[in-house]
């Protein structure tokens, strides 16, 4: 079920679903998720990468120090926070960038660079900056979860821009 605090700041879950493989392949299990993108005509999105540990305790020490060998080599060490991938319209057409895409920004300036596009219409960075107020009351104060590399996704429509 339904977190009674967490769930305002996750994607809603809809369960399982198996997938037959093609030919000989075995079948594959897929996550169904909420598809928060639905129904944008020009959706843009930014997907965080926040806190400088991200494996759990129970990684292994390959998990562990493959993550942590990651974090040295990004912003994810030295700020805390990375762009794994990135999508926004700029002058000249779709832009993507970030770790998936091999360019993510690799020092404090980049990285401000890439925030300040991303959040540069003045209603989508007062909404960002109330969302963000909302989660960190939260964590303040619950004890019951612990988060690790937790990745937030920002996205809205620009079309109405």
């Amino acid at each position: 079920g339904d977190h009674p605090v967490m769930s305002r700041f996750a994607v809603k879950y809809h369960g399982v679903r198996e997938v037959a493989g093609e030919g000989d392949a075995a079948p594959s299990k897929w996550i169904m998720m909420e598809n928060l993108l639905f129904g944008m005509e020009r959706p843009v999105s930014m997907d965080l990468k926040i806190g400088t540990r991200t494996y759990g305790d129970e990684a292994s020490e390959k998990k562990r120090k493959d993550q942590e060998d990651k974090a040295m080599t990004s912003t994810q060490g030295s700020l805390g926070i990375r762009v794994t991938g990135a999508r926004l319209y700029n002058g000249s057409g779709l832009h993507l960038f970030g770790n998936k895409y091999k360019n993510e920004p690799s020092d404090e300036e980049e990285m401000r660079v890439a925030l300040r596009a991303f959040f540069a219409p003045p209603e989508v960075l007062a909404q960002v900056r109330k969302f963000v107020d909302e989660m960190v009351a939260v964590f303040e104060k619950q004890e019951e979860l612990a988060f690790y590399g937790s990745p937030p996704l920002f996205f809205f429509d620009t079309a109405s821009r």
